[in-house]
């Protein structure tokens, strides 16, 4: 189930100093922090549970550390709006095993694949739906 986005999650605002404060302070390899401000960001839209599916718990634990947060609860929404477009959430969204699957007690759903078909149609914009009116190939913007 998609919950409202809850007043006491960060704003835009601090999520930037968030962010400002993370490379201001980072020290290390640049790919580690590129990565967890990536996974900040993509919570916001996704959800922490996609994140944690995503993820493994050490990678997940590795991006806190370097955004100074200790869970992504405090930046991000459980469920996004796009949270559907996850193939891993997908498959246990109905299911009791969400926990099971981070912990890796199941194995072979743990996935980084999202689907832009799927998900809120609000996300959805015209341009970015396939054209069904042409055949394959032909491209109907040339004349």
């Amino acid at each position: 189930m998609i919950r409202p986005a809850d007043p006491a999650l960060m704003k835009d605002k601090e999520l930037i100093e968030l962010v400002d404060a993370a490379i201001d302070g980072f020290h290390g390899n640049l790919n580690d922090l590129g990565s967890a401000i990536g996974m900040l960001m993509l919570s916001r839209r996704y959800g922490w549970k996609v994140m944690l599916l995503t993820h493994s718990p050490g990678t997940i634990r590795k991006y806190l550390k370097i955004l100074g947060l200790k869970h992504l609860r405090e930046a991000a929404p459980e469920l996004g709006e796009l949270s559907r477009r996850s193939n891993a959430w997908r498959l246990v969204e109905d299911t009791s095993n969400f926990w099971k699957v981070v912990r890796g007690q199941i194995g072979g759903v743990r996935s980084a694949i999202a689907d832009p078909a799927l998900g809120a149609a609000s996300a959805r914009t015209p341009d970015a739906m396939p054209d069904t009116t042409t055949e394959p190939g032909v491209d109907k913007h040339k004349t």
